[in-house]
């Protein structure tokens, strides 16, 4: 609630004073206060990630738990550089607009609390939320890379958040680590990192990892992986964009299946405006025949679905109209170029 400037002031002399104090001497309130200092520098208003002193956090807070370890080393007291400081630095990593550099010391981050923890110090074992911020690190590279068009490096960082995730499913059975859960929010990040990276093979993934939250969900060992349609529209857009000869079919038969499902009353998979969108337009970009007269078919089932349930969320707008006619423009220029015109119109 301060004024941006005061807040920055205010990090600023609680980190000198800390940093300041010689090693061994730091006070029971100074090791209370700066594992909340790290988290308010990781969350701080004036930093954000499109700004470019966005780095300038991560490495300050890279200060701060260095010499909370040494306080750790020198006085013996094992909860001096616990998890909760640990994780603020991991969130100050995800979100420094570092990309890949910063997905990587996020995950080194992470290996070593879990090492360190498998070693015998309880204090610093990683939790739900020490994998999310390294999976959202990850995540956060492959969007970079993606908009960059290095589809390569998206592809890389959507595998390393996907090796993260099986690694907390995997301490999760085997009960190494009880205290990390693999969440439906963790298999979101994961599933959105590989929805935007265009590869071959996204649309299998993502599936793949649907079915997996599924199978969690129905083993009922761990909490919060049911799938919601965000997880579905992950799904949908990866088969969007690739563009593959049957894709637009499959996202249809996802959509159908979708609806489907949001016949059961206790159900929270409803399809969205995204549902929709991402199959409308995974029809138009198809080269196949019929695909100007598929993508005016699920327009229509959104009409339907807005007029039936009186759900304004669905409501189609200009874009989506536009991008069917644009899909018939498509087809009626291909048949004059073919000598043939006698194209029917539905819209």
């Amino acid at each position: 609630g301060l004024p941006v400037a005061t807040h920055k002031a205010w990090l600023e002399d609680m980190t000198g004073q800390i940093l300041a104090t010689s090693v061994g001497d730091l006070t029971p309130e100074m090791l209370e206060a700066a594992p909340q200092v790290m988290s308010a520098w990781a969350d701080n208003p004036f930093d954000t990630e499109k700004s470019k002193s966005s780095s300038n956090s991560a490495p300050t807070m890279e200060r701060l738990m260095k010499r909370l370890v040494a306080e750790q080393t020198a006085t013996g007291n094992s909860d001096a550089a616990n998890t909760y400081a640990y994780n603020a630095l991991l969130h100050g990593w995800a979100r420094s607009g570092e990309g890949e550099y910063a997905a990587q010391r996020a995950e080194h981050i992470l290996i070593e609390m879990q090492d360190r923890c498998g070693a015998g110090n309880a204090s610093v074992q990683p939790n739900t939320a020490s994998f999310r911020s390294v999976l959202l690190a990850w995540e956060r590279a492959s969007s970079a890379a993606s908009a960059a068009k290095k589809r390569q490096e998206a592809t890389h960082a959507a595998q390393r958040a996907q090796r993260i995730l099986e690694w907390i499913i995997s301490l999760h059975e085997t009960g190494v680590n009880e205290s990390a859960t693999p969440t439906s929010e963790c298999f979101d990040i994961v599933m959105k990192a590989w929805s935007q990276t265009n590869h071959a093979d996204a649309p299998q993934i993502t599936e793949q990892l649907l079915v997996r939250m599924e199978q969690l969900n129905r083993e009922g060992n761990t909490e919060d992986v049911q799938p919601q349609t965000r997880h579905y529209n992950h799904v949908l857009r990866a088969w969007q964009q690739t563009k593959a000869k049957g894709s637009a079919q499959r996202a249809e038969e996802i959509l159908d299946h979708m609806n489907k499902l949001a016949t059961h009353t206790d159900n929270p998979i409803h399809p969205d405006f995204d549902s929709y969108n991402a199959c409308l337009t995974a029809w138009a970009g198809s080269d196949e025949n019929c695909s100007a007269r598929k993508a005016e078919s699920v327009l229509r089932k959104m009409e339907s679905a807005y007029k039936h349930n009186s759900n304004k969320d669905l409501e189609p707008d200009a874009v989506m109209y536009n991008i069917v006619i644009d899909a018939w423009a498509k087809v009626t220029s291909t048949a004059k170029t073919n000598g043939k015109c006698n194209i029917k119109f539905f819209i």
